[in-house]
C-alpha cells in the first residue's frame, strides 16, 4: 500500500511540474481564463500531494505498529521458549543438588571405610602406611577426570595425566593387592 502512495505522489509531483510550465506559458500568453482553470488544477494536485503525504505518513505509522507488534509477539514466544528452559535448567540442577549430596554421601562412605581398614590392617599387625589415607585425595582426582572429565574441568580441579585416569574402583583395586600382600 505504501509503494502505491509513493508512485501516486510521484505522479502529482510529475504533474505540477508540468502544470508550472503551462502556468508560466498563459501568464505569458496573458490567458487569464486557462491561468485560472490552471491554478485551480494547481491547487487540486496540491491538495492531492498533500492528501497522498498523510495517506503514507499514516501507512508507516500503520506498517510500524503492525511490526512493532509482531515483534512483540516474537519476544513473547521467545520469553515462554526461555521460561521453560529456565525450567528445564532449574530441574537439571536440583538433579545435580542430589547427585552432590550422594556423591558427599558415597565418599564418606569410602572415607570411613577406608580408615577402619587402616585400623583393621593395623590390629592385624600390617602396616598400610597409611597408603589409604593419603591416595585418597589425588585418586578422587584421577577418578572425577576419568567418570566426570567435563565437570572436573568445569571445578577447576587439578589436571591429573591421562595415564592415572581410573574409576575408584580401578584405583582401590591397585592400592588392595599390595596392601594384602604385606606381611609383618
Amino acid at each position: 500500500m505504501l509503494e502505491l502512495l509513493t508512485k501516486r505522489r510521484l505522479a502529482a509531483e510529475e504533474r505540477l511540474a508540468e502544470l508550472k510550465g503551462r502556468i508560466a506559458a498563459a501568464v505569458a500568453d496573458g490567458d487569464d481564463r486557462t491561468l485560472k482553470a490552471l491554478r485551480a488544477e494547481r491547487r487540486e494536485l496540491r491538495d492531492e500531494a498533500e492528501d497522498l503525504d498523510h495517506g503514507a505518513e499514516l501507512q508507516r505509522s500503520r506498517d510500524a505498529d503492525a511490526a512493532a507488534e509482531a515483534e512483540r509477539t516474537r519476544q513473547a514466544e521467545a520469553r515462554a521458549v526461555a521460561k521453560e528452559g529456565a525450567e528445564a535448567l532449574t530441574v537439571v540442577a536440583r538433579n545435580l543438588d542430589a547427585a552432590f549430596v550422594e556423591l558427599e554421601e558415597a565418599f564418606l562412605a569410602f572415607r570411613e571405610q577406608g580408615m577402619e581398614l587402616a585400623q583393621e590392617l593395623r590390629h592385624a599387625g600390617l602396616h598400610d602406611g597409611n597408603r589409604i589415607v593419603r591416595s585418597l585425595t589425588p585418586n578422587l582426582r584421577w577418578a572425577a577426570y576419568r567418570s566426570a572429565p567435563h565437570f572436573a574441568h568445569a571445578a577447576e580441579l587439578p589436571r591429573a595425566p591421562a595415564h592415572r585416569r581410573r574409576t575408584m574402583e580401578e584405583l582401590t583395586g591397585t592400592m588392595l593387592p599390595a596392601i594384602e600382600g604385606e606381611a609383618q
